[in-house]
């Protein structure tokens, strides 16, 4: 398995000074999920208030054959990779169908995405695995890899961009995917109010630390570079 490809953003002290001194202020997702934000994130995703996760893995496992079936992917791309739980179903349906042969996880958190893409390496020897530390709200040009792709985006986080940045997001998406390959996106419904705060403010109050993590990333930028 290669060393990453580092295609992260540029300084982060600079993108926090700038979404800070907006009218309205906003952080990009990388500001998130550093390596600890990373790791309190799947916590979250294992909480029984957290729906989402398990909902898209029921329609994973239904669907990733018929996935495979019809696109034929011979590289998956996946943007927002992290521990790649759910990749796991999408790899095994493409390995089975016969045409899978490279995997490209796209992350934020180096440390993370080095640390899973060597166990799907492990898991999976025959697939060549190829990280690509990135922030998927930039540009990012690929490592070269057999077409078609598969580019996904799973986790409903399209949801938290704005409509302008979704617009902007699956264009570069599509690009990147080619005219001979699919897009995979993650979405969420319309839900009731109390199980959507019951999500995002659950009981043991894990999704609290993962946003109070965010101060710490900007107090450790700001030590680091002042």
């Amino acid at each position: 398995m290669p060393s990453p490809v580092d295609l992260s953003s540029p300084a982060l002290l600079g993108v926090i000074v700038d979404g800070l001194s907006r009218p309205f202020k906003e952080l990009p997702a990388r500001v998130l999920y550093d390596e600890t934000g990373s790791q309190i994130f799947e916590q979250i995703t294992r909480l029984p208030e957290y729906y989402p996760t398990e909902a898209e893995r029921s329609l994973l496992t239904e669907s990733a054959g018929r996935i495979f079936s019809m696109s034929s992917a011979r590289t998956l791309v996946e943007f927002g990779a992290g521990v790649q739980d759910k990749t796991r179903l999408l790899i095994e349906a493409g390995s089975a169908h016969g045409s899978l042969s490279c995997y490209q996880p796209i992350d934020i958190s180096a440390q993370v995405l080095l640390q899973s893409a060597e166990i799907m390496h492990e898991s999976y020897p025959a697939l060549d695995v190829q990280p690509v530390v990135g922030d998927f709200m930039s540009r990012i040009a690929l490592p070269d890899s057999p077409h078609p792709r598969l580019t996904c985006f799973l986790g409903g986080t399209i949801g938290n961009l704005q409509r302008a940045e979704r617009i902007d997001f699956l264009a570069r998406m599509t690009e990147m995917t080619g005219v001979d390959g699919f897009v995979l996106v993650g979405t969420d419904l319309l839900k009731d109010i109390e199980r959507i705060l019951r999500a995002y403010d659950d009981s043991a109050g894990v999704t609290e630390a993962f946003l109070l993590n965010v101060v710490d990333v900007i107090n450790a930028e700001c030590k680091t570079e002042l």
